[in-house]
């Protein structure tokens, strides 16, 4: 059997079909292993591997065309790498040590609650403004030093927001005062105002 070519081994003609390959290569195998004959095996699987590189040396030298379903294993095509998608964009580092938010409702919804009394109470009792912007400052204080545990930390954003409220209120009443004197409002109470926002602010968000 040795002497014979890959093709008459398995009886097939040369210009035979792929599929008419594959299929007498399965029917050979199917009828060694009905034998055991394990030789008569390696045999038929020595000359469908040889007639594959006979067909795929032709079909690079252009004298058969083979479909391209039809896999050579010479010519199994690389998988494409699989896709995977950037991961979201992270805050930066600084600003991830200095903003946080709140962990419960909870958490929001208190220091929301005070700072809206307290805004009410600035804006309908125009006397007790200065109270109402002592009491945020200390209310500020309590919440930032409650989740931080750093009572110079809170301190320190609890005064910060008192005067970038302040701040605040000044640049806006400099470059709005017409509108705002047309309105009603007065500095004094536009100050108090963003001072208890920013107060509400650092109470939720400050890390």
């Amino acid at each position: 059997m040795s002497q014979l070519s890959p093709y008459e081994q398995l009886g097939i003609r040369e210009d035979a079909s792929t599929e008419e390959i594959l299929e007498t290569r399965n029917r050979l195998l199917s009828e060694a292993d009905l034998v055991g004959d394990r030789q008569q095996r390696d045999q038929i699987e020595a000359a469908y591997d040889a007639v594959l590189m006979d067909r795929l040396r032709l079909r690079q030298e252009g004298k058969i065309k083979v479909p391209d379903r039809i896999r050579f294993p010479e010519k199994t095509p690389a998988q494409a790498p699989s896709f995977t998608p950037p991961p979201p964009p992270q805050p930066p580092n600084w600003l991830s040590q200095w903003v946080s938010t709140p962990t419960t409702w909870q958490e929001f919804a208190l220091p929301t609650v005070i700072f809206v009394g307290l805004g009410a109470l600035a804006l309908f009792y125009p006397m007790l403004q200065q109270l109402a912007l002592m009491a945020g400052v200390v209310v500020a204080i309590y919440f930032i030093y409650k989740r931080e545990r750093r009572m110079g930390k809170a301190m320190l954003l609890g005064l910060a927001g008192f005067f970038i409220g302040f701040l605040a209120g000044g640049l806006i009443w400099t470059l709005f005062k017409t509108q705002l004197m047309g309105m009603g409002l007065q500095t004094s109470l536009l100050d108090s105002l963003l001072v208890i926002f920013f107060l509400w602010l650092l109470s939720n968000f400050a890390g």
